[in-house]
Parts: structure tokens; sequence; C-alpha cells
């Protein structure tokens, strides 16, 4: 697994954001989101004694959940999945998939992780994090790191700054 570093995902998401409106008060709440998610991402891990690595990788999953919502929003003026499309699944195409001519920011996978080793985990954490149910066929691993971005997500929307996060081995509050 290669090393994420922190510092250059954290540029790479601040040059993608830098394209959008952060004046505009939705999307600096969602800029806010993202990084609150990942530290909420960050801070299970850790209490659960995931190694380094993939603390590490949590905290970029968290960070990436949300890629797609500055696009729904430029595009259909909501952040309302029935009103316009999946910001989940907009989110992976942002990142994996082809960019529109007329996004004001253009940005890949590759801009924050130069090793493709878990980009099927990182593309289902973020296109699953807002899904009621994960697909059974998913993997112990990748089912983990979907819960705790499912998880880390939910945490922020309900002040996470006032809760506690508390470990159960093996277990998140998503599964």
């Amino acid at each position: 697994m290669t090393a994420i570093d922190r510092t250059r995902a954290a540029a790479a998401f601040k040059t993608y954001t830098d394209a959008y409106d952060a004046a505009n008060p939705r999307i600096a709440l969602k800029i806010e989101h993202t990084y609150h998610v990942a530290e909420a991402c960050d801070a299970v891990a850790r209490k659960q004694g995931w190694s380094p690595q993939d603390i590490d990788l949590a905290w970029l999953c968290g960070l990436l959940h949300d890629m797609g919502r500055f696009e729904q929003l430029r595009r259909w003026d909501t952040f309302k999945d029935a009103e316009s499309v999946s910001h989940a699944a907009l989110g992976v195409e942002v990142l994996f998939g082809k960019t529109p001519a007329d996004a004001p920011a253009v940005t890949s996978i590759r801009d924050f992780i130069d090793d493709p080793v878990e980009d099927e985990l990182i593309r289902a954490s973020i296109a699953y994090h807002s899904n009621f149910r994960l697909p059974a066929q998913l993997g112990e691993r990748t089912r983990r790191f979907c819960d705790i971005v499912r998880d880390g997500d939910k945490i922020d929307i309900g002040n996470g700054e006032n809760l506690e996060v508390v470990a159960v081995p093996g277990h998140t509050a998503g599964s």
C-alpha cells in the first residue's frame, strides 16, 4: 500500500474547491463538512486500532466522500439528490471518470494518491457513503471503510463536535 501524503491530498482538495465560489455559504458549508468528516474518519479508525496506513486511507476517503456535491450545486443549484443526481455517483465520476467540459475544476484520484492499489476501495467508500444499505458483495475490508465514511458523514451531520467517538472493536455504527 502506498503511503498517503495528507498535505498533498488536502492541497489537491483545496485546489479543486477553490474553483467554486467559497463565498457561497453552501459551498463553504460543504468544504467545512468535508474536513470534519475526514477528521471523524481518522478519529474512529484510530479508536478502532487500525494500522497507520488504513487510518490515513480512512481520512482520505472522508476527504473525498462529497466531491460530487460541488458539481451538484453548480449544475442543479441543490444538494438534494432527488432533485438532481446522486452526489455520491457524481463524486465517483469527478474522481474516476470524465469531467464535463464546462466544469470550473478538473481533478482525478491521481491528484490525491499515486498508487491505484486502493482505487476500488476508495471508489466504493464514495459511491456507497449515502446508501442506507451496503451491497452484499463487498469484501469485509471495503465494507469497514464504507461504514466508517458513512458514519463520519452522519457524525458531522448530527453536529459531531458534540458527540464522543466510542469504539466497538470490529464494528461501526453503520454496520
